[in-house]
């Protein structure tokens, strides 16, 4: 799951936080007497229905540390907003389809996230009105991608001063997690640098063990290190084997047809095998689709015109593991000796790893 972090408003109301072995979540719907909302642990990743009603509902758990709740509903509640709950109370009001309405008051660490959501709401508004202009064929796609770019620049100077502020928080935790999935071209040790900086106990925390996980599976993929070798069928079931690739350089993109930023992403690639398609380079194009039709239509529709595999297995894909892929678009930049180079280029980036290799 990739988690969403949408800022919260702190409501003028006392919560309880007493120390005791549960947390306890009473919510308020305006102008919803029944429905139905959902919850998610972001520890386990699992989901609870919960009911309104009476424009009320409540959620009852343990948890050993402070733990972050996802929680929408497409009827109610349709933006992801998240929070923490720890031993204690936290209470969360809002208008029926009003998302900006959305108000939580819980314990210290949700304090603390609150924190972090007011640092970081002018740079969320700043995208989404960058988004709006986009739709409104205001801003060429170019532009966009520019301010994008430095939107989510600004983010995460944003997240790792929070962290270095607050290394004893949970949220901490959190940013740091979703920095390393989002950065998994960051060498291992300057992840272990920003992991060693954070309190023992965090670093001990459910996020802190994950990060450890992260660090050791992305050290078997580092630059330096020979690519995994693979063989998967391309579109008439025909094998093909990363190994026969070598004496290139090799572009492995993973990606999906249903996958909005990788089609959003395509162009670029596009562009980038025109450019350099005969200068000793190429890509092996590895989808994580599982229906074939749809598959063949995005390759023909962004006119991906190179090597294409993929096994149908979605996120079951032999691929995922071996290549330690958290989200898509993913992609390995390889020597002509199988060498990997650099991993997850997009735009510029991936233009500029070229130049300077293949001038």
């Amino acid at each position: 799951m990739k988690y969403l972090v949408l800022g919260v408003m702190l409501l003028g109301f006392m919560a309880s936080c007493q120390s005791k072995k549960g947390f306890e979540i009473n919510g308020t719907v305006k102008n919803q007497k029944d429905g139905k909302i959902f919850l998610v642990n972001l520890h386990t990743e699992k989901q609870d229905t919960l009911d309104i009603k009476d424009g009320k509902f409540t959620a009852t758990g343990v948890t050993e540390e402070p733990t972050p709740f996802l929680i929408y509903s497409a009827d109610v509640l349709p933006a992801q907003t998240i929070f923490f709950a720890e031993n204690g109370t936290t209470k969360i009001e809002f208008t029926a389809n009003e998302p900006s309405t959305v108000k939580i008051k819980g314990c210290a660490t949700q304090d603390e996230y609150v924190e972090f959501t007011e640092m970081t709401k002018p740079l969320l508004d700043q995208f989404d009105s960058v988004q709006t202009l986009a739709m409104a064929g205001k801003l060429e796609q170019a532009e966009v991608q520019k301010v994008a770019m430095e939107i989510q620049k600004k983010y995460e100077e944003a997240n790792l001063t929070f962290v270095k502020n607050n290394p004893s928080s949970y949220v901490s935790s959190l940013l740091t997690y979703e920095y390393f999935r989002q950065k998994p071209q960051l060498a291992s040790k300057d992840k272990k640098a920003l992991l060693d900086k954070l309190d023992p106990k965090i670093q001990e925390s459910h996020f802190g063990k994950k990060m450890v996980e992260l660090i050791g599976a992305n050290e078997s993929t580092a630059a330096g290190k020979e690519a995994p070798n693979f063989t998967l069928p391309d579109p008439n079931d025909k094998n093909v084997s990363l190994a026969s690739y070598k004496g290139k350089y090799v572009l492995i993109d993973f990606w999906a047809s249903w996958c909005g930023p990788c089609r959003a992403e395509n162009p670029n690639v596009v562009a980038a095998y025109k450019k350099y398609k005969n200068k000793n380079f190429t890509i092996l194009g590895v989808s994580l689709d599982e229906n074939k039709k749809q598959w063949l239509a995005a390759i023909k529709k962004d006119n991906l015109t190179w090597k294409h595999v993929s096994d149908l297995s979605g996120w079951n894909s032999s691929v995922v593991s071996l290549y330690n892929i958290k989200s898509i678009p993913s992609n390995v930049l390889l020597d002509p000796q199988g060498n990997i180079i650099a991993k997850d280029l997009r735009g510029l980036d991936l233009e500029n790893q070229l130049s300077n290799l293949l001038k």
